[in-house]
């Protein structure tokens, strides 16, 4: 068992959709080897009293509840480990993003609010005097993930290379210099202990940045104006 002397990490959390539960993008998962990290993890918490693990999901409370019930995961749930969007949460947002998170969850109660996990780990991390340097997300999207945390929150993300992909699509293309991590044990070990190469960011943000124009360019207003401007410069 690790002792606190050797982590590098003394904090880790993980998502939940495609992480430790099955999702759109990973529909299967070694509920096994899930079990195994949460049991280790549980062990560590007990031998070191400064390291602190967690499980963070954009769901709404209720929503959250269901989905660790259906796979398995709820003889592990506490108060303490588990954080889902409660009501606070959103009452707390400025008036416009509380709108559209309401608007998102009458569409689809499985509606979930990705930036919450930068919030939360955040909050969490202060409020026991763990550093960013020391901490980790266990996630598997480059955006919603690795993205967010790093460039809002300047916090270290491991994708997990079962699951990895871009705004919730599947990508088989892997970004360059990023942290890749399997859904075991002794790679979760590897991540506390900081054995993985430091990653640099500089290429994730050059592909979300490319990504975001193009989408923007694929807008239909967007389009008629880059269109009806070569038809001017033609005339030209």
């Amino acid at each position: 068992m690790l002792n606190e002397c050797q982590l590098k990490k003394k904090a880790i959390f993980f998502g939940l959709d495609n992480v430790l539960i099955p999702g759109c993008i990973n529909s299967k998962v070694d509920a096994k080897e899930v079990e195994k990290i949460i049991g280790n993890l549980l062990e560590l918490e007990k031998n070191c009293k400064n390291f602190f693990w967690g499980i963070v999901s954009g769901y709404a409370k209720e929503k959250g509840l269901e989905k660790i019930k259906e796979f398995g995961l709820e003889k592990f749930y506490s108060e303490k480990n588990f954080f889902f969007v409660e009501q606070a949460y959103i009452e707390g947002k400025a008036d416009f993003d509380r709108e559209v998170h309401l608007k998102g969850l009458e569409k689809d109660p499985c509606f979930q609010d990705e930036f919450f996990k930068k919030i939360l780990v955040e909050e969490q991390i202060a409020k026991r005097g763990i550093s960013k340097e020391e901490t980790i997300f266990v996630g598997h999207d480059a955006m919603f993930d690795a993205y967010y945390l790093w460039k809002f929150a300047q916090i270290d993300c491991a994708l997990l290379k079962e699951a990895f992909s871009q705004k919730k699509i599947k990508c088989g293309k892997k970004i360059k210099s990023l942290i890749y991590a399997k859904r075991n044990w002794a790679d979760m070990q590897k991540l506390l202990l900081g054995k993985f190469p430091k990653p640099d960011y500089s290429f994730l943000e050059t592909t979300i940045i490319f990504m975001l124009k193009q989408e923007l360019l694929d807008l239909p207003e967007i389009k008629r104006i880059v269109i009806e401007k070569k038809k001017q410069k033609t005339k030209e």
